[in-house]
């Protein structure tokens, strides 16, 4: 069991506040942040893809840029070496780029604009792409 300070609980909205039991019935799968209780978080899509055809692929990443930089989003990692520390190696390509908020990068993944160009990643590569909540600024 673990013991939470009231403020992360608040945060939270857990319905059991204050204790939580690992595989409990209070286990979530998906914490929401709530804005009324705290500032907005910045979100990154990290992506693991392994790319099959490359000359596709090149189409889709030559195109990307323009679309993320247009919903606010940077690129913190972008392909570059990758070291295995453990666990099973790979050879996927590794992304993350950074948006201001979770609502500009599911605003990216959504538009138009980038589901247009998507296909050309999926029929190019296989992989994952997940979108993550980043950790909240602390106060000073």
């Amino acid at each position: 069991m673990y013991i939470f300070p009231r403020w992360f609980c608040s945060v939270l909205v857990w319905p059991s506040c204050g204790t939580f039991k690992p595989n409990g019935p209070n286990m979530a799968t998906s914490i929401p942040n709530t804005e009324a209780s705290i500032d907005m978080s910045k979100a990154y899509v990290i992506g693991n893809i392994t790319i099959t055809n490359p000359d596709g692929y090149a189409q889709y990443s030559a195109r990307v840029p323009a679309v993320v930089a247009a919903f606010g989003g940077q690129y913190r990692v972008r392909g570059g070496m990758a070291t295995t520390l453990d666990g099973q190696a790979s050879d996927a390509r590794h992304v993350v780029i950074e948006f201001p908020s979770r609502e500009q990068a599911q605003a990216w993944y959504d538009s138009v604009e980038y589901q247009s160009i998507l296909p050309l990643r999926l029929n190019n590569s296989t992989g994952n792409v997940a979108l993550v909540d980043g950790l909240l600024s602390s106060p000073n």
